[in-house]
């Protein structure tokens, strides 16, 4: 573009450029918000936390708090990187959601990142135990684990949890767990890891408990040995001990077991052997109670008679392993078919005694009864049986063995078999009778010689509920799907 000016008649022309456009003012930097979140939990009390940059922010507020409007125990830490690790964060107990937002800072400009929730992992379970066992379960505890929200308790069949695996999750944070869901007289292993969300611990050391049997049993007799009115005792006895002991019997009564001098023969015959018996205290006038201390604690015994010149010894015993308790009596009846009345009231003064002494347990009446349903009267049957107290013969589960044997007889080798027995095993109603046997030497259809006494031993294999103690409520949970 050319411009003409003409000054004082002169003519002058010049060349023209167009003025370049003004520059735009300068538009303010947007600050983007921080994006992609990232937690890695590294112990109960402590996190790592990155992101992506957002450009151009100067730096960076991580803030951490237990609840989505971020008001409780808000945690901050400024940095200038992508990352921060946060290392004074609160347990909680139970365990619960943490909630962590990035702000980007550029002067005083803030972006937020979107709300982002994590768990802390769990502490350690120190301290399993076992606190209570019975027949069908445990009762187990450990000690409080910070963060911990629930746990996994596992239980198997070996200490390497490859057998019978089966593991639940408690549904809260109780360091306790209580199932009723085992088998009895089994050995199981048992370990524990906490949990919360989706942050699990790690297992617990492995522990082993068995579980208990779900009643006492033990094999009970009675034997008359006519130690006194009969020839050549001793050698008789120890045929009757080894007897008792190779039918693996656990508690028994002795009838005309002998005075105070041939008392102390009965003694060193019946005492040990392979079964480990020991005399009962409390015994005398002919009548001992001997029992295996392996399986029994004795409570008490005596001696009281019952009229007539006739006696009873009885002992109070407590189960070992379940703690059931009972009582034994060995008791021998005046003897003749015509003293029935005599028999009657001897009864009458055993079941009132031994009620007492018993208070309510329990009781196993053992004896020389010298009465049996085939006489026109059988006073002690009926009398017992007024009580609720039973021959264990009518009450075993399996079928007797040699119930058609007559359990008395006159040292002839003739086996006597019109299942007459005048020795008797009676049990109140809360044994179980699980079998009966009469004991007896037996070749070629006659008696074994030399025999070991005019009777033969009867015994009763008995189940008596365990006194075991209740463990509360199962602990609410469910199955893992993979243990």
């Amino acid at each position: 573009m050319a411009l003409i000016l003409t000054v004082g008649g002169t003519v002058w022309a010049t060349s023209l450029q167009r003025a370049p456009a003004p520059s735009p003012v300068p538009r303010a930097v947007e600050l983007v918000a921080p994006t992609t979140v990232e937690t890695e939990p590294l112990s109960s009390t402590s996190v790592k936390f990155s992101w992506q940059a957002a450009s151009p922010a100067q730096w960076y507020v991580v803030r951490v708090a237990s609840d989505r409007a971020m008001k409780t125990d808000v945690h901050k830490a400024t940095v200038a990187k992508t990352s921060a690790i946060v290392t004074t964060l609160p347990v909680s107990n139970p365990g619960a959601e943490r909630f962590v937002r990035i702000d980007a800072h550029r002067g005083k400009k803030v972006a937020h990142s979107p709300l982002s929730k994590f768990n802390l992992p769990p502490g350690v379970v120190e301290d399993l135990s076992v606190k209570g066992v019975n027949h069908v379960g445990v009762k187990l505890t450990w000690g409080k684990v910070d963060n911990a929200r629930q746990f996994d308790v596992m239980r198997a069949l070996d200490k390497k949890f490859t057998n019978g695996v089966v593991g639940v999750r408690t549904r809260t944070d109780a360091p306790v767990f209580i199932t009723n869901k085992l088998k009895s007289d089994t050995k199981y292993y048992f370990r524990v890891r906490p949990v919360n969300d989706d942050q699990t611990g790690s297992f617990s050391k492995t522990i082993s408990q068995e579980t208990r049997e779900p009643a006492t049993v033990f094999e009970a007799a009675t034997y008359n040995v006519c130690s006194e009115s009969c020839g050549g005792y001793r050698g008789r006895g120890q045929i009757a001990a080894r007897q008792l002991n190779d039918a693996g019997v656990d508690v028994f009564g002795l009838q005309e077991a002998g005075g105070q001098r041939v008392g102390r023969v009965t003694s060193a015959i019946f005492s040990g052997g392979a079964q480990g018996f020991v005399r009962a205290t409390g015994g005398q006038n002919a009548r001992y109670v001997f029992y295996r201390p392996a399986l029994f604690d004795q409570l008490g015994g005596g001696n009281f008679g019952l009229g007539h010149g006739r006696y009873a010894t009885w002992a109070s015993l407590r189960a070992k392993e379940t703690g059931a308790r009972f009582s034994f009596v060995s008791v021998h009846l005046e003897n003749g078919h015509g003293n029935d009345a005599k028999r009657a009231a001897e009864s009458r003064v055993l079941t009132s005694r031994m009620r007492a002494i018993s208070g309510g347990l329990p009781v196993v009446y053992a004896g020389d009864f010298n009465s049996h349903p085939k006489r026109a009267r059988d006073s002690p049957t009926a009398i017992l049986r007024s009580i609720n107290v039973t021959d264990s013969l009518l009450r075993s589960k399996s079928a007797p063995v040699n119930a058609r044997i007559n359990s008395g007889h006159t040292f002839s080798t003739t086996v006597l078999a019109s299942g007459a027995h005048v020795d008797h095993i009676f049990v109140t109603a809360d044994f179980e009778v699980r079998s009966w046997e009469q004991l007896v030497r037996i070749s070629a259809g006659r008696y074994t010689k030399p025999m070991a006494s005019d009777h033969n031993a009867i015994s009763a294999v008995l189940a008596l509920a365990a006194n075991l103690p209740s463990l509360g409520d199962p602990t609410p949970s469910t199955p893992l799907d993979e243990p």
